[in-house]
């Protein structure tokens, strides 16, 4: 699932209003990040990862999000740190072509893609839970889930859908180019060929958005494969 990112611009302040959409370079990245609007000029890689400690495994290192609460997570080499106003994102490196993964974590907001202006049924709003939030994907027509289960992240309790927009759907999205694309409960953006997995985990009565997404539809599993071992290590700090 690919959308323009490098050209050092995120279209839309957290792509998709995160969730707007991001071009970074001229090169597509994995789509746009997981909560509102990002402004194009605010998108930039950070150097700022942090040596590990002694007792991190050989090859890891930490990083720590700019997002409150702040959380860190291990990361083996070959990743690129990105981040925006209300997203944080972290890319597998390629030399060229799209990159082949991309985990964004995002804080949940209501009524984040409101500006967008995308067809589609209004979304009233949703009490701020997991449960919530994971029934009115189910019952959303723009969307086809094909996996969905419990997690557990930092030792908080969440869930997580595998979705992509329905094939049916017809409607579409200023951005989009009179194709078809939604966006979906404040969680994600969607384009025909986009598959992502979404974790939502529930943090002291926020909810922290998880979004893994590969170069396309078909390359999801091994994209979460490769970014779970990150997202698992993930753990909340002062």
């Amino acid at each position: 699932m690919n959308a323009p990112l490098r050209l050092a611009s995120l279209l839309a302040a957290v792509a998709v209003v995160a969730l707007g959409i991001a071009t970074i370079g001229g090169r597509p990245a994995a789509g746009p990040p997981t909560t509102g609007p990002t402004n194009p000029s605010s998108a930039q890689p950070s150097a700022s990862i942090n040596p590990s400690p002694s007792a991190r495994p050989a090859g890891l290192r930490e990083v720590t999000s700019n997002l409150s609460p702040h959380f860190a997570l291990d990361v083996p080499g070959g990743w690129e740190e990105w981040m925006g106003a209300g997203w944080y994102s972290l890319k597998k490196s390629a030399a060229t072509g799209p990159f082949p993964v991309e985990i964004v974590f995002a804080n949940y907001r209501t009524n984040a893609f409101d500006s967008l202006g995308c067809d589609g049924p209004s979304e009233t709003a949703i009490a701020p839970s997991i449960r919530a939030l994971m029934d009115a994907l189910v019952a959303d027509p723009r969307v086809s889930i094909t996996s969905q289960g419990a997690v557990s992240l930092a030792n908080h309790s969440g869930e997580f859908v595998d979705v992509q927009l329905s094939p049916s759907w017809t409607g579409t999205c200023p951005d989009s180019s009179g194709q078809p694309a939604a966006a979906v409960h404040s969680l994600t953006y969607l384009r025909p060929g986009d598959r992502q997995r979404l974790i939502l985990v529930d943090n002291k009565g926020a909810i922290l958005i998880v979004r893994i997404s590969g170069a396309d539809a078909d390359s999801l599993g091994a994209a979460v494969a490769e970014a779970m071992p990150i997202v698992v290590s993930l753990r909340f700090t002062p």
